[in-house]
């Protein structure tokens, strides 16, 4: 499935509500508002690195220059979003985009409620460790991000790789939980020992960045509302 992961800089003058309501509900809620390939937008604001456990400060990676992430997926052309610069304009630019594809690993067990509602998400990005090969690689991440699902108590992942080979990472592992303290309590315990030391990971590279993550999916029932078909009366 086509998808697309864009970095972007938010202006240093717009709140987390403007951005929120620029990127969610304005420039997602756009992309979605007519019939579409698109079949999911993710939104990740307040982006943020989370420093390891007994570090003062990580080694500088290109993915902590970003405010906020947007994922778009889809089936067909429209995942490229050539408007997306516009939209979201008001509140940020595009910094950086890449081609991706993407494996959901998990799902949380209690699911939050509504599509768009926010949760707490960490994102490892890495490249691989120099002795593995590209077919072993991903394979093997997917792997590694089951085993490190299966060690949490309740959370969803995603593992999402780059395929165009112009990013300064090649893998962004996601992690998302249902409240800020699961997060706390897996973050020191879990992900960092068990990616840290993983054998298919370049550990000078890994870098951890908190986000609140937004999910948007079309609303097939409103696209008949806007091209003039009429809802029938009750």
């Amino acid at each position: 499935m086509p998808e697309f992961l864009h970095g972007l800089n938010c202006h240093p003058d717009a709140t987390r509500f403007e951005v929120e309501d620029g990127l969610v509900r304005h420039a997602a809620a756009s992309l979605l508002a007519e019939k579409t390939t698109i079949t999911s937008i993710i939104v990740d604001v307040e982006a943020h690195e989370r420093i390891r456990p007994g570090a003062t400060s990580e080694s500088i990676h290109p993915a902590r220059a970003f405010d906020a992430f947007i994922t778009v997926s889809g089936t067909g052309d429209e995942v490229s979003t050539p408007n997306l610069a516009d939209l979201v304009s008001e509140v940020a630019v595009i910094g950086a985009s890449w081609k991706t594809s993407s494996t959901e690993i998990s799902e949380l067990q209690n699911p939050w409620v509504g599509a768009a509602t926010p949760g707490p998400k960490i994102t490892a990005f890495f490249r691989p460790a120099s002795s593995v090969s590209s077919p072993e690689y991903r394979s093997g991440v997917e792997e590694l991000a089951t085993m490190v699902s299966s060690s949490l108590s309740d959370a969803g992942s995603r593992v999402i790789h780059v395929e165009d080979g112009a990013a300064p990472f090649a893998t962004a592992m996601s992690f998302w939980f249902v409240n800020a303290s699961s997060a706390d309590d897996a973050f020191g315990a879990v992900l960092v020992e068990q990616l840290s030391d993983s054998s298919l990971v370049d550990s000078s590279s890994l870098v951890f960045v908190e986000a609140i993550e937004h999910r948007i999916v079309p609303n097939p029932n409103a696209w008949e509302t806007t091209t003039g078909v009429s809802p029938p009366s009750g």
